[in-house]
This record gives C-alpha cells, sequence and structure tokens, in this order.
C-alpha cells in the first residue's frame, strides 16, 4: 500500500508543512513556492514514501511550529531542533524537485 500525507500527517501537520516549506522554497521569478508547485500533495506524499524515516521528526517539528509565525518558526526549528529542520529541508526540497522536475529547474536560460 502506498504511503500517503494523510496517512503519516494530519491535515494541521500538512498546512503547517507548507507554510514553512514556502518560507524555505519561496515563490522566485518564475517558479512557484513549494506550495504551488504542480500537484504538491502527490509529490509530498511520494517524498514521505521515499523518506519513512523523516516522517517522525517532521511530524514533531509540525506539531511544535503549528500555529506560530511560519518564519519564526523555520529559523527557530534551524536553530533549536536541527533533526526537524533537517527533515522538514529534505521533505520539501525533494517534493519540489520531483513536482518540478530536476531538469526544469537546473535548465539553463
Amino acid at each position: 500500500m502506498a504511503v500517503t500525507s494523510e496517512q503519516t500527517l494530519t491535515s494541521e501537520q500538512r498546512t503547517t508543512f507548507w507554510a514553512l516549506a514556502d518560507v524555505l522554497i519561496p515563490a522566485m521569478e518564475e517558479m512557484p513556492a513549494a506550495s504551488e508547485a504542480g500537484s504538491a500533495e502527490k509529490w509530498l506524499d511520494r517524498a514521505l514514501a521515499a523518506r519513512r524515516d523523516l516522517v517522525a521528526p517532521l511530524a514533531a517539528a509540525l506539531d511544535e511550529a503549528a500555529g506560530r509565525d511560519p518564519e519564526a518558526e523555520a529559523r527557530r526549528l534551524h536553530t533549536e531542533d536541527p533533526e526537524g529542520f533537517s527533515a522538514l529541508a529534505q521533505i520539501a526540497s525533494g517534493g519540489y524537485y520531483m513536482a518540478m522536475g530536476a531538469d526544469t529547474i537546473l535548465a539553463d536560460d
């Protein structure tokens, strides 16, 4: 059975995840923010399935960050919870690169 974000992250955790992911990967020029990348939930599911070892530290970090200012929480996680920040950064960037296609992101204009 495929792992989905609904099985591993609650709705509140996913909302917090996208707020924090957009801090780490904001929209710039022609590139969308993390939450705006094509089929973002699908790629979140795939990133979580590929890195099941990151689900627990990510969920814990998201629970702690819920309802707080995303920019301040991203900084706090980086400083106070390196394991949670690493899980967030790896899942956010992994899902984003899969959604956008690495060739699109890395292509020369």
